[in-house]
């Protein structure tokens, strides 16, 4: 049986609003989307910040990160999508927006395909 620890609250800034986030398969790094878009990536063993990057993205809702760790996926309220590589810091992607908020992101288990989920129960 695999143990499950936790991770001190300490490792995100205080006062930040880190909601949607992610932890790696690895555990080795946290990913969260702030309500300004800025998207971070923490060490969770140092708590350092690893990445800082500026999506400029209004209202994401939803964050998903690829099994392979590389790879968010950031829905947001008006439907758009966005991918961004974590190793280069480079947006990878932005799909125009859907048919409503973005409520669920799924990637594939070999991380080339990711699942959107819409309010108004699409998914595409």
């Amino acid at each position: 049986m695999q143990t499950i620890r936790s991770l001190s609250r300490t490792s995100v800034p205080a006062g930040r609003v880190t909601d949607p986030f992610a932890v790696s398969s690895d555990g080795r790094q946290l990913v969260a989307i702030a309500p300004d878009g800025e998207l971070r990536v923490w060490n969770t063993e140092t708590r350092d910040t690893r990445a800082v990057m500026e999506t400029g993205l209004s209202h994401p809702e939803v964050l998903a990160l690829a099994p392979d760790d590389r790879i968010a996926a950031i829905g947001c309220r008006n439907g758009a999508v966005e991918l961004w590589d974590l190793t280069t810091k480079n947006k990878v992607t932005h799909l125009p927006p859907g048919p409503g908020a973005v409520l669920a992101l799924a990637f594939s288990p070999d991380s080339r395909f990711v699942a959107v989920g819409f309010d108004q129960g699409q998914v595409e």
